[in-house]
């Protein structure tokens, strides 16, 4: 039995019962984390894009390398386990050339700090080494003083390009180039993550009748969403986590980039406007069959985006003022 049906058998058809609705929705979640952690499994032991599992475990040794004291013995917990992932993707021909070159570097710059008189890390030097050499990598630890300031962009500056930052509807015909798009991805990209994981992906959907279809599915977009030059889907990737207490970080992690997203169309001279979609499962269910997405992917929100109407109005939207937002404890 379908997912759908099994959740009408046990909570109703929820279509006039507004607390059966949400026994579907909440159902609806956890059978997507189900199905995320069953890919999470399957993932460990076949060649991917990307490994979770890796791309955590190196973050967590990252952050050890980055302890001021410099330890010298860390991570026995997960070392193997970290090991054996790297030597999966090694494997893999599909899986990223930067993943692995990230990971390689911090691998042995992590061997190269710690004691490896004990037996577990030992045995981990070992498996590491059989198959290719350690050397001296760039993509590891750096110092913040390296980091070189942007000219031109300071506090005030960077407040202007967020408030330059509306929610525009009305678009111009003109459509942006695949690099201009790419851009923006690539600052979303540099957004902050748990564990580096960034379990979302963003779907730019360009054909005009799918755009049409998909558009149309969460509510508030009667009016605009039809006429919107480009259109983009945040998808959030629950196959990224094996515990079920993760589950929440796909809204997180997506948001963070999303607004980087966003801005970086703003830097460009362009306009964007996101669009809410309602956790409602049959929306999830319809979105997945148009786009071939698997049950352990949620769609997030959506994206418009394209070159403004210099013509075009913008709600005022009066933002909660610093005082409002923020509590300080003294």
């Amino acid at each position: 039995m379908g997912i759908k049906k099994e959740l009408l058998k046990l909570f109703g058809s929820g279509r006039s019962n507004k607390a059966a609705k949400g026994k579907i929705a909440f159902a609806a979640e956890m059978e997507a984390v189900r199905a995320g952690k069953s890919a999470y499994k399957a993932h460990l032991q076949s060649g991917v894009s990307h490994s979770p599992l890796l791309r955590r475990n190196i973050h967590r040794l990252e952050k050890g390398l980055c302890f001021p004291d410099g330890k010298r013995t860390f991570a026995e917990k997960y070392i193997t386990e970290t090991v054996t992932a790297f030597s999966v993707a090694l494997k893999a021909d599909t899986h990223d050339p930067l993943e692995l070159q990230w990971a390689k570097d911090v691998l042995t710059r992590y061997f190269d700090r710690v004691e490896k008189t004990a037996p577990i890390i030992a045995d981990a030097y070992a498996l590491f080494l059989s198959g290719h050499d350690a050397y001296a990598g760039s993509s590891s630890p750096f110092p913040f003083k390296q980091i070189t300031p942007v000219e031109g962009i300071n506090g005030e500056s960077f407040l202007r390009l967020c408030q330059n930052r509306v929610s525009c509807r009305w678009f111009t015909d003109q459509k942006l180039s695949r690099l201009q798009i790419e851009q923006a991805v690539n600052s979303a990209s540099q957004a902050a993550s748990a564990c580096n994981r960034q379990p979302f992906q963003f779907l730019l959907i360009e054909n005009a009748e799918l755009k049409k279809q998909v558009v149309n599915l969460p509510f508030g977009t009667a009016g605009f969403g039809e006429d919107l030059p480009h259109l983009m889907m945040v998808l959030g990737d629950l196959s990224n986590f094996a515990l079920e207490r993760d589950r929440h970080l796909i809204y997180i992690d997506s948001a963070l980039a999303t607004a980087q997203l966003m801005l970086s169309f703003t830097a460009q001279g362009f306009a964007s406007v996101p669009i809410n979609w309602p956790d409602v499962e049959e929306n999830h269910s319809t979105a997945r069959k148009l786009l071939g997405l698997e049950n352990y992917h949620v769609p997030i929100m959506l994206v418009g985006f394209g070159c403004p109407d210099p013509e075009a109005m913008i709600p005022f939207s009066q933002k909660k003022s610093p005082h409002s937002l923020m509590k300080v404890y003294d």
